[in-house]
């Protein structure tokens, strides 16, 4: 979706809310089902800011116990928008550079949903995994697996050591 900020480089107009879901097709994120962003576009004293919030809900497996996780996450979007930046050295995630007289929310937004998610997603904080030796998720029940194996390079000095 394309956001004309024309008449917020102008003045006339010194604030314009922004609510749209996010066309999340393009990011080649299949786990993202929906993602939605809200905010306010703002000039305060010819500076053109963004202040938006973007809602993303996600359904995948769990990286370490492959259990089904459903959660959503909120990030924050925040940037300054430019005609033209002066030059390469002021290059920064800070300031978005607008060619023409719109933007497009779609891009702005989605690029905040690739780099704000995390990129291990998981059941809880503390999720044990799957057990190597015989896959059963740990977080259910131990399975009492001897998981200490020794290297078979290190097994002479081990028996050096069992003396």
């Amino acid at each position: 979706m394309l956001f004309d900020v024309k008449q917020l480089f102008e003045g006339s107009v010194t604030s314009a809310p922004v609510s749209t879901t996010v066309d999340t097709a393009t990011l080649s994120l299949p786990h993202v089902k929906k993602a939605t962003a809200s905010g306010v576009f703002s000039n305060h004293a010819g500076v053109i800011t963004i202040d938006a919030s973007v809602t993303v809900d996600i359904d995948t497996v769990c990286d370490r116990c492959l259990t089904q996780v459903q959660r959503r996450y909120q990030l924050p979007v925040r940037h300054t928008l430019v005609r033209k930046l002066q030059s390469e050295d002021t290059l920064s995630d800070e300031y978005l550079e607008v060619e023409g007289d719109s933007i497009d929310l779609d891009e702005l937004f989605g690029t905040e949903i690739v780099l704000g998610l995390p990129n291990k997603i998981l059941c809880r904080d503390d999720c044990k995994g799957l057990c190597p030796k015989c896959g059963c998720n740990r977080n259910e029940h131990e399975c009492g697996c001897v998981l200490k194996e020794t290297d078979p390079r290190l097994a002479a000095l081990k028996q050096l050591l069992d003396k």
